[in-house]
This record gives structure tokens, sequence and C-alpha cells, in this order.
């Protein structure tokens, strides 16, 4: 499904013959491409994309596409990795809600910061004192849960996670939520999950946010996430949408979105705070 944006442009500003070809000109397709991720981006019972980091999107490419003709298709689900390589590769290709870490900076364009993010470590609920820091983690054969290629595994790694002389195990998964159900049965000691998702993904996984509690906040990561796109995108497109997030923000639009967007997850899933 593809939807138009704002075809029309300035038409008014141009004359004769120029016009004329600025109305045949054929609109930039845009891709929307990211991996579900409630409450941020997620489809409904139909289908329907939806989620804060999604609706402010759209908003941005209705305003950009005031200055740009664009079609935009709808927003495509699909694995983290694969958002990523194409984003890279796919000119005008938008991937929602991704961390800027050092081994994506020279792969991508950086739009805008897209969502609030805030990364935690999770373990079972237990009677053992929590951790002061992370260090303390170290050299004691625990086991760690990690999407692959995430964020957060390639922070376990350059933190030396698992490397001689740390006898750690970095136990990678396909999806993050598979580690509530691994938590649960004790095959993981901890895995990280945003905060902003974690009541609706233990209920997801049929179990009880209360039985599980945060650790550490990991600092590094927990910063916002962004909207990006690839090195051979279109220039006029890359400036009208840092343009189009710009205003959404210092307008306070996007705060308004989001909690809209928020309100309506909320009461979709019976979460609390709907």
């Amino acid at each position: 499904m593809k939807r138009r944006l704002l075809l029309a442009g300035p038409l008014a500003l141009l004359g004769g013959a120029a016009a004329a070809q600025s109305a045949r000109a054929a609109p930039l397709k845009v891709h929307l491409v990211a991996e579900a991720f409630p409450p941020l981006q997620y489809a409904d019972a139909q289908g329907q994309p939806h989620g804060t980091a999604h609706d402010l999107a759209v908003a941005a490419l209705a305003l950009a596409g005031a200055q740009l003709p664009l079609e935009v298709a709808a927003l495509q689900f699909v694995p983290l990795q694969r958002a990523l390589m194409m984003a890279a590769s796919q000119p005008d290709t938008l991937v929602l809600s991704i961390a800027r870490t050092p081994e994506r900076e020279q792969r991508l364009r950086w739009i805008a910061p897209i969502a609030p993010y805030e990364l935690w470590l999770y373990r079972l609920r237990s009677s053992e004192p929590l951790p002061a820091s992370f260090d303390a983690l170290r050299g004691h054969g625990l086991r760690f849960g990690a999407q692959l290629r995430s964020n957060f595994h390639e922070w376990l790694l350059r933190q030396g996670l698992g490397t001689a002389p740390d006898n750690s195990v970095i136990d990678t998964v396909a999806r993050n939520n598979l580690n509530f159900l691994k938590s649960r049965a004790g095959r993981i000691d901890y895995f990280a999950h945003p905060s902003i998702s974690f009541t609706y993904r233990a209920a997801e996984q049929g179990l009880r946010p209360a039985d599980f509690e945060p650790v550490l906040r990991i600092d590094e990561l927990s910063m916002p996430l962004w909207a990006a796109t690839g090195p051979d995108s279109d220039e006029r497109l890359v400036a009208a949408l840092m343009r189009a997030f710009a205003e959404l923000q210092q307008s306070g639009r996007a705060a308004r979105l989001h909690e809209q967007s928020m309100r309506q997850f909320n009461t979709l899933h019976r979460l609390e705070g709907g």
C-alpha cells in the first residue's frame, strides 16, 4: 500500500513551461522500514502501522511533502539487520528507531532523533543483592542474553565480555523477546531490554513484569533512537526531512504526537496508563 503525500508543491510560484514540467515530474518514492518495536512502531490487528516513532515519521514526511513531491510506501516490518541493510543500500529508504552506534555511524545518514530510549539490564527477581556496577558482574561465568548484532551485543563485545580472561558468556538470539523465557527458565542470568516496551513484551510472553527486576541502566546506550537513511538518498529528501523533524520538535507537536500515540497503544493493549 502506498500513500501519496502533498504532491502539489509551490507550483503557483513557477511560470509557464517550468510549472508544467514540475507538475508532470514523478514524485520521489520513499520507503519506510523498521523492526517491530511496540510502542515505537507496530501493526494493529488489521496490519496497519502505528506507534510513536511511526506517527512522528509520517508527520515529518507530510511536512517534507509540501516542499518535495513524495510517494511514501506504508512501513515495512523487517528484522533489524535487514532494515539496516535496506536503508544503507537502497536510496530514499528511511529506517526508524535505531541506535546511533560507532559501528553504524559511517554507514548511514542520520536524519533526526525519533524516540526516547533507556536500556536496562534485567534479571529474574532474586533475593541476591543488586550489583553496584557492570564491572562487578565480570569473571563469574554469567550468561548474558543479547539479540544478535544489536546495540547491546555490540556494546558487550566492546567491553571485552567473554574474551579471556573474562569467562562470561554472550548467548545470542534472533529476537530480544526470546530472552524473557530464557531468563524465566534459568538459561541466562541477565538480559538487556528497553524500559519503554518492557511491560508489553513481558505480557506478550505470558509473564508478569513483576517476575523480573531492573539491575542497571546502561548509560552509554540510553540515548534517543534515530531515523536514518543511506548515503545515496536524494539530498533534497534528506534536507526536507531534517527541517521537518526540527519543526515538529520546536513547535511542540512532536511531544503531543508522542502522548497521543502512547495513549492509543496503552488502550489497545490494556496496559497501565491507557
